[in-house]
């Protein structure tokens, strides 16, 4: 199936639906605008990977790639590219239009399903809407945000994981792995034995957002960590398996999920959510402040990562710091080139005033290669998106040169 039919397919399909009387034409609109962003960010990327059009075919979608796509749109979120409504109207989007192609069969014989991840809801406590309070995507008078940790956080909620949990010990060498690295939950329990190089001392991260490899030194306190966790596993096997209640082994994406709802419920036993406040923009432009609940999510693991790689540059020369960004490029073998365009591309962006004035573009300064030292080792290229992650130094430090 081509994917122009696809979207004629799923237009036509809401127009029914607004016929029958079940939406109006501007949320029948609405609805397919956002079904058409999914199918162009993830069905068609799924069509690329794999060379295979018939993807383009609802029948042979799975429910992981919509959470997958989430997960995503929730990355997306923590960096200021994409609104919590946004996500919301899209989840609700293709949800509604796997409802109506069960209950109303828009699609017409052959295509009575699709398979679209688990809806949920916050109240219930599960499904794709729980995902985004978990993580604090969440546009409201009570606004949820993710912990910047200041120390010891993490510390706690180990210590608040009911030792009596089937995964206890796992769980705990999974967090650990995580604040080593900074790699995502989902990215740590993908990994298999043989994704630890210990000749060059790396991770390797395979198909991690955006299906995008990369690789991550290890420190050396560390490569005993991961051979311990290799024993007696063949070559393949995940290095940090999850079990559910009937001893079955859980996928990496039901795994992700359920070691997130682990450490959701352990901060909150540990106590380390607080009450805070936020200064928001409203339509208009005006500032205002909204109260927030602090919460300490998987990105706050991630935080914690990146609060030290930044904070560790913090007396080191321009010279010592662009060896550090080539040192990394130099690791990340055929994705070398790629992450090299995605950093120019960020320099251009970075030049837009001199581009657009005729002036010659300026390299990185000592800030910003700092920043993009960071960026890089959390799987990102952009300078803005560590704001995110890390508190930045005083101006003191915002040296040009």
């Amino acid at each position: 199936m081509k994917k122009k039919y696809l979207l004629k397919m799923i237009n036509d399909g809401f127009i029914k639906a607004k016929e029958q009387g079940l939406l109006s034409g501007t949320t029948a609109n609405s609805y397919f605008e956002r079904v058409q962003t999914f199918v162009n960010q993830k069905i068609a990327k799924k069509v690329e990977e794999t060379r295979n059009e018939k993807l383009y075919n609802p029948k042979y979608w799975k429910g992981s790639w919509m959470d997958d796509y989430v997960e995503e749109m929730v990355d997306d979120y923590h960096y200021d590219i994409i609104t919590a409504g946004t996500i919301e109207g899209r989840i609700h989007a293709v949800h509604k239009l796997a409802e109506l192609v069960k209950t109303q069969k828009i699609f017409g014989k052959g295509i009575d399903k699709i398979r679209v991840g688990l809806k949920g809801s916050v109240k219930k406590g599960e499904g794709q809407l729980n995902r985004l309070h978990q993580e604090g995507v969440v546009d409201s008078r009570h606004h949820v945000t993710s912990i910047k940790p200041k120390g010891g956080e993490l510390e706690l909620i180990k210590e608040a994981i009911p030792k009596t949990n089937r995964n206890y010990a796992t769980i705990i060498k999974v967090l650990d792995a995580q604040s080593h690295t900074g790699g995502r939950i989902k990215a740590e329990l993908k990994l298999q034995v043989g994704n630890i190089d210990y000749n060059n001392q790396l991770k390797k991260y395979i198909n991690d957002k955006n299906s995008f490899n990369r690789n991550i030194p290890i420190d050396d306190m560390y490569v005993d960590f991961y051979k311990e966790l290799e024993k007696g596993k063949n070559k393949g096997a995940p290095l940090f398996p999850i079990y559910n209640h009937l001893g079955k082994q859980m996928s990496a994406d039901k795994a992700s999920l359920y070691v997130q709802e682990v450490l959701h419920r352990a901060a909150e036993k540990a106590g380390v959510n607080y009450e805070g406040e936020i200064v928001k923009k409203d339509k208009g432009g005006n500032e205002k402040t909204v109260p927030v609940e602090m919460r300490y999510t998987s990105h706050s693991t991630r935080r914690r990562y990146g609060q030290k790689e930044y904070d560790k540059t913090r007396y080191w020369s321009k010279n010592k710091l662009e060896k550090e960004i080539g040192k990394y490029l130099n690791l990340q073998g055929s994705n070398k080139e790629k992450i090299i365009e995605r950093i120019e591309n960020e320099r251009i962006r970075l030049n837009h005033y001199n581009i657009k004035h005729g002036k010659p573009m300026r390299k990185f300064h000592w800030e910003e290669l700092r920043r993009l030292s960071v960026s890089l080792k959390l799987g990102h290229s952009r300078l803005d998106v560590v704001a995110r992650y890390v508190d930045l130094d005083d101006s003191a430090w915002k040296r040009k040169k």
